[in-house]
């Protein structure tokens, strides 16, 4: 609790703990942010890992045996099992395979998000630099967690394309105000296939 009301200034308090999850893939950040700080929603790298599994179970594949590349569905959890918090987690996944998936297991972890608790949104796109557009590998559209799903040169055959935005701009296009001010973002992670500075400069 220290931790993030030192990170929460006085002006601040009646918003809700702003988490961007730059470059999402499965969902196993977002997880372990919405544990830290909102436990009893049960939103969790446990419960992610079971809700992912059924949906490769319900589509005959096996896209995460493992629970994610660093064991990120056996990390242990919060003791805390009952604090629910006003917390908003983004998830920006440009792979659209992957996105789709995050939708269906967003589904079946919260299916009912109601004022004044935590709260998990998806976003089928990247951070940049620059508002615009980029070029994907083929198989982001069809394969969740490939590893061909990667950044490509501008007219590659078959690439298709993801939109990007700044953080700047996602924030005042989400978060609309009659003042120049931005929303706090009290936690930023970013996993950007290299453009980590450029989401930065764009921040």
């Amino acid at each position: 609790d220290t931790l993030f009301a030192d990170a929460t200034s006085t002006s601040t308090t009646q918003q809700p703990y702003l988490v961007l999850d730059i470059g999402c893939n499965k969902g196993y950040t977002s997880a372990d942010f919405l544990d830290a700080l909102s436990p009893g929603t049960n939103m969790n790298p446990h419960t992610l890992v079971t809700a992912i599994r059924a949906i490769a179970k319900e589509d005959d594949t096996k896209f995460d045996r493992d629970g994610g590349v660093c064991n990120d569905s056996k990390k242990a959890l919060n003791r805390d099992r009952s604090t629910v918090r006003d917390v908003e987690v983004h998830c920006f996944e440009p792979s659209p395979a992957t996105y789709e998936m995050l939708i269906r297991a967003h589904t079946k972890l919260m299916p009912k998000e109601e004022d004044g608790g935590a709260k998990w949104f998806i976003h089928n796109k990247g951070l940049h630099s620059t508002n615009g557009e980029m070029a994907w590998h083929s198989a982001c559209a069809h394969a969740v967690g490939d590893e061909l799903c990667t950044i490509v040169d501008e007219g590659t055959s078959d690439a298709i394309t993801v939109p990007v935005v700044t953080v700047d701009t996602f924030l005042e296009e989400t978060y609309p105000s009659s003042s120049s001010e931005l929303p706090l973002v009290h936690m930023l992670k970013i996993d950007a296939e290299g453009l980590d500075p450029a989401v930065l400069q764009g921040s």
